[in-house]
């Protein structure tokens, strides 16, 4: 047996080399994915100050594959990439330009995670795009609108524009006139049955209120006001559905009028 891979070593030495190149990659990538996992954990858990996205998991899966790279050009091409980084020294300028946007990304992205301007789950507004924000990477942060399409924002331009913080939920407003014979409480709780109805998944009923503000010419103003857990459905929709859910109640309202 040992006769045999003396003989493999002597006549064919590349083959050992090669098999320690495909042992070594092995590891590296057994490595990398669980060093990945490890820190994606670490970051989304609650109790850790790092912050939240994958751009630390990434910073490290490429740093153990550059190891990996560097341990099997030295081990299996006897070849030292300390001369390819010392090389890439005197290029630097070069580099530096060629890869001017990618730096300018992953700089940023370490600035808005280590800075925490925003953190996975939040909701924000940027570049004119609001929605909650799903990952940080190191090219890009992702934000998700309330329609699920997502948006890729270059982080260079996360630091470089109008950042808006917006809260978990949006309020509806939808103004209402009814005749001043009403019985409001009993209208109030109507319009919050109703509004139960049309959001059952997204509207808190401690959150729907029936504010009247005085009596106008024509009967008493007021306003439905819904809060909408944000992300969960569309501006334009959310309306609608409010819109249509307390239209009955109101033409009801204004029988009593004409009666």
């Amino acid at each position: 047996m040992f006769d045999f891979i003396a003989t493999i070593n002597n006549d064919f030495p590349i083959v050992p080399k090669i098999l320690a190149g495909v042992v070594i990659f092995g590891i590296t990538y057994v490595v990398q994915h669980y060093l990945f996992r490890l820190v994606r954990t670490i970051s989304n858990s609650d109790a850790t100050p790092l912050p939240a996205g994958s751009i630390l998991a990434n910073i490290v899966r490429w740093t153990v594959w550059l190891t990996g790279a560097a341990i099997i050009s030295k081990t299996c091409f006897n070849y030292d990439l300390t001369a390819f980084v010392t090389a890439l020294g005197v290029g630097g300028i070069a580099v530096s330009l060629g890869f001017q946007d990618t730096l300018l990304n992953l700089f940023g992205g370490l600035q808005v995670s280590m800075g925490r301007l925003v953190e996975p789950g939040e909701y924000v507004e940027v570049l004119g795009q609001a929605g909650r924000v799903s990952d940080i990477t190191w090219r890009h942060t992702v934000i998700v609108d309330a329609n699920g399409c997502e948006h890729i924002i270059p982080n260079s331009l996360m630091n470089k524009n109008s950042l808006i913080h917006l809260s978990d939920t949006y309020t509806l407003e939808i103004p209402v006139l009814v005749p001043v014979q009403t019985d409001f409480a009993r209208f109030s709780d109507q319009v919050v049955a109703k509004l139960r109805a049309a959001f059952p998944q997204h509207v808190d009923p401690a959150k729907v209120r029936v504010v009247f503000t005085g009596e106008e010419i024509g009967g008493m103003a007021g306003a439905v006001r819904v809060d909408v857990e944000r992300g969960t459905i569309p501006l334009e929709e959310a309306q609608t559905r409010a819109i249509r859910a307390i239209d009955p109640l109101l033409k009801e309202a204004e029988s009593l009028r004409l009666a």
